[in-house]
């Protein structure tokens, strides 16, 4: 918000000069460079490369805190997805609505949950960023000991959080279309 504040004074200002006196056109070029950059900035980058996000629920917690601002990547691609990777994508249930979770599983593999573990294949998934004592319970879309396979285009997805997170073991697979992109930094 401030910042568009700025830009509105900075046009103002630059609008208050121009009439003031004749401009050479290397001065126009100047002035007019930051207008659009900042619009090019808005229209473009933000719409289809990169994408301001601000981590809403604890889902993520302790790794992504509720309140904190990403910038998420619109150009990786689902097909290059990787075990780990954290993505925002649209909820199945509600498309106007951003969720962030981690990719587990991923198309065609074998998924099971067994006695507060994720198995990848029949191999227990070495995982680092829920917190150690954490036990992966199952929920409506996949039973304890209950094998899922992932279809084409699908991927499982949990919340580091586990306990509180709403994620494939409740709603099942995510399909591809609604990833929006990755996390790729942290702004504020």
């Amino acid at each position: 918000m401030i910042i568009w504040l700025i830009f509105l004074i900075y046009v103002v200002i630059v609008i208050w000069y121009w009439k003031r006196k004749p401009l050479k056109k290397y001065e126009k070029v100047i002035l007019i460079t930051p207008i659009i950059l900042i619009l090019l900035w808005q229209l473009v980058i933000t719409q289809f490369i990169m994408l301001p996000t601000k981590i809403s629920g604890d889902d993520m917690t302790p790794n992504y805190i509720n309140g904190q601002l990403y910038m998420i990547n619109m150009l990786a691609p689902a097909d290059q997805l990787k075990r780990g990777d954290v993505i925002i994508f649209r909820a199945k249930d509600n498309p106007d609505s951003l969720r962030i979770k981690r990719v587990i599983g991923l198309p065609g593999e074998k998924v099971i949950i067994s006695n507060g573990k994720v198995l990848i294949n029949d191999s227990i998934l070495n995982e680092s960023y829920p917190a150690s004592n954490t036990k992966t319970q199952p929920g409506d879309a996949i039973k304890e000991e209950q094998a899922l396979t992932i279809p084409a285009n699908q991927f499982f997805v949990l919340g580091d959080n586990r306990d509180q997170s709403k994620d494939s073991r409740l709603w099942g697979t995510l399909p591809k279309e609604n990833i929006i992109g990755t996390i790729w930094f942290r702004y504020h």
